[in-house]
């Protein structure tokens, strides 16, 4: 199952939110490198985040039509986010002490408290309190990197609903088509009317546009294009119509129909040196993604680097702390995955 490029899409995926995190919590403006070299000024962050919630849409519903009963699936899902998820928002409160300049005392501060609970639920995020990395050049925010929790959770809840359909695979194509066409409609033509609206830590435009991608994955999964015989073919004209899209400045108009139709296909092969990459790694990606924020602003506080040295030190102490999540809590963690079964 992991002789595919998958596993390598994701861990470069993560590197990439890291990269332009750098440019962020160092104090410089929100725009790396590639970010500066494309007309529509797409960063790399933007394409790793919207990267994740197409694979995970693709995944995800492959794991969906293999479920025995939603139990079972919402429980290899909670075993997927929670228990990582968990380690680093409790790390982040016992060590936030030592960080801490807010004026009431540390232990007594209700957004302190509820940092963790809040993040847990993953129907409401909460990313600073109060004299947490108050100084930084990025201030106040602690884990910038939560938010995207929110809108993964919510999708998996959506896309859940398919079980029931899960023997028609028409039925299931069709309304995951319904839902992608107005998710679409809203991207392209409602962004400003809707702009502000929102649910808990939810707003309209994000879900939107993060669904797209979710649900364009999970389209491509349902259409079981992985048997799709000129897969080669499609991927390169879908890859130069991309690049095209990205040089006459259209690229987000055709980056819904084009990003997923990418990324699916070279995930689906199997490119040798990183097919099946986390066979030797482990799956660092999800580590990297729920570490790497918080380190960075931790090094900035204690040390003020710039933004190369902020890169390289923080990669390598994300690189430690994902490994040891993945081995030491997720990877037990999922040994559970067939409980209720």
């Amino acid at each position: 199952m992991h002789k595919n490029n998958f596993d390598f899409l994701r861990l470069t995926f993560a590197v990439f939110v890291i990269i332009t995190h750098s440019y962020i919590i160092s104090g410089l403006k929100d725009c790396d490198f590639l970010c500066q070299v494309t007309p529509n000024n797409i960063n790399l962050s933007y394409l790793g985040v919207r990267g994740f919630f197409i694979i995970s849409g693709y995944l995800i519903f492959q794991s969906l039509i293999r479920s025995r009963s939603l139990i079972n699936f919402y429980w290899k899902r909670f075993l997927r986010l929670i228990p990582g998820l968990f380690v680093v928002l409790l790390l982040t409160v016992l060590l936030g002490q030592f960080i801490y300049q807010g004026l009431i005392p540390y232990w007594l501060n209700r957004h302190v408290i509820m940092y963790l609970p809040n993040n847990l639920i993953l129907f409401k995020s909460q990313i600073s309190f109060e004299g947490m990395f108050e100084h930084n050049p990025h201030p106040n925010i602690i884990n910038g990197s939560l938010w995207t929790l929110v809108y993964e959770f919510s999708f998996y809840i959506t896309l859940s609903l398919m079980f029931f359909l899960k023997n028609s695979t028409l039925k299931i194509s069709v309304v995951l088509l319904l839902v992608y066409l107005v998710f679409n409609i809203i991207n392209l033509f409602f962004t400003k009317e809707l702009a502000g609206y929102g649910v808990h830590a939810m707003d309209i435009v994000s879900f939107a546009q993060l669904g797209s991608f979710f649900i364009g994955g999970s389209i491509l999964a349902s259409l079981n294009i992985g048997k799709y015989k000129r897969r080669n073919t499609a991927l390169f004209i879908s890859l130069f119509l991309l690049i095209l899209a990205v040089v006459i400045d259209q690229f987000y108009n055709f980056q819904f129909l084009l990003l997923p139709l990418v990324i699916i296909l070279f995930g689906l092969k199997s490119t040798k040196w990183v097919a099946g990459i986390n066979k030797f790694t482990g799956d660092l990606s999800y580590g990297l993604y729920i570490y790497s924020f918080v380190v960075q602003q931790t090094l900035m506080y204690f040390f003020k680097l710039n933004q190369a040295s902020l890169l390289v030190y923080s990669l390598m102490l994300s690189i430690i702390f994902s490994y040891l999540s993945w081995y030491l809590i997720e990877v037990r963690a999922l040994k559970l995955k067939n409980y209720f079964t």
